[in-house]
């Protein structure tokens, strides 16, 4: 388009726009016009360069001369990746995880428990019913670790319910692991702890210390495990563990509600 034709566009553009007021600088407009074509050609021009650069590569890579054909090197820059192979099928299995046990429970239901794969280490303490079956107490070492753990005797086996304590990895000072301690469904608690060395234990509320239901050093060597279970008191918060203290022989004096956890 000619400079002339621009020029008659423009002003023909600000002829039509009757609300502009004051009229407009026909000048300055012209200027812009001008400008925003030129740089409409500039764009223009580099679109086209680049064009041409994406044709002439192609013809760069196959060449140029008397053979009518790219040569067999030419197939390279088309080329697709070759796929990695699978992992090889002779690495070493990794050990298989025992098979759940499922467990009928009242009602109709079941729950799946792991047995016990791991070494147990000391005596197994009866503790209570975990619904019509013996709930046990007992430490085991595996691959994992060493706990205590709270399970069942199901058919002859020991099955797991819960690795309740890790006795061996406790980072507070006194060394006192504690779990459970909240309000089951029946209105008890149970509460599961470790204390290291051969104490004799003192729980309850303040004004009422009396021993756990049963302690023994014979569950795990160099700590003294107990459990304690009883009715849950209506004035329990049912949110929290119960409101106990836990004091040893040595001087030891733990707040059960501040350092218990379930699992």
């Amino acid at each position: 388009m000619s400079e002339q034709a621009e020029e008659r566009q423009l002003a023909a553009i600000v002829a039509a726009d009757r609300a502009s007021t004051p009229p407009p600088d026909l000048v300055a407009l012209r200027a812009g016009g001008r400008r925003l074509v030129r740089r409409r050609r500039l764009a223009a021009g580099a679109a086209a360069a680049v064009v041409a650069l994406a044709v002439g590569v192609p013809l760069a890579v196959v060449g140029t001369g008397d053979e009518s054909t790219a040569p067999d090197r030419g197939l390279v820059a088309t080329a697709t990746p070759t796929p990695t192979a699978p992992p090889s099928s002779a690495q070493p299995a990794q050990p298989s995880q025992p098979a759940e046990v499922s467990v009928p429970l009242p009602g109709g239901l079941r729950q799946d428990l792991l047995p016990e794969t791991g070494e147990v280490l000391g005596e197994v303490v009866a503790a209570g019913d975990f619904y019509g079956y013996e709930q046990v107490v007992y430490a085991a070492e595996s691959a994992g670790g060493t706990y205590v753990v709270v399970g069942i005797r199901y058919r002859g086996r020991l099955l797991r319910v819960v690795a309740a304590l890790s006795p061996l990895d406790v980072e507070e000072p006194d060394g006192v692991d504690l779990w459970g301690g909240y309000r089951d469904d029946d209105g008890t608690y149970l509460l599961v702890g470790s204390v290291p060395g051969d104490v004799d234990l003192d729980l309850g509320v303040r004004e009422s210390l009396r021993p756990p239901t049963r302690s023994s050093t014979e569950v795990l060597p160099g700590f003294t495990v107990f459990y304690d279970t009883g009715p849950w008191r209506e004035e329990w918060d049912p949110l929290q563990a119960a409101p106990l203290d836990l004091e040893t022989s040595d001087g030891t004096v733990v707040d059960v509600r501040g350092r218990t956890y379930v699992s």
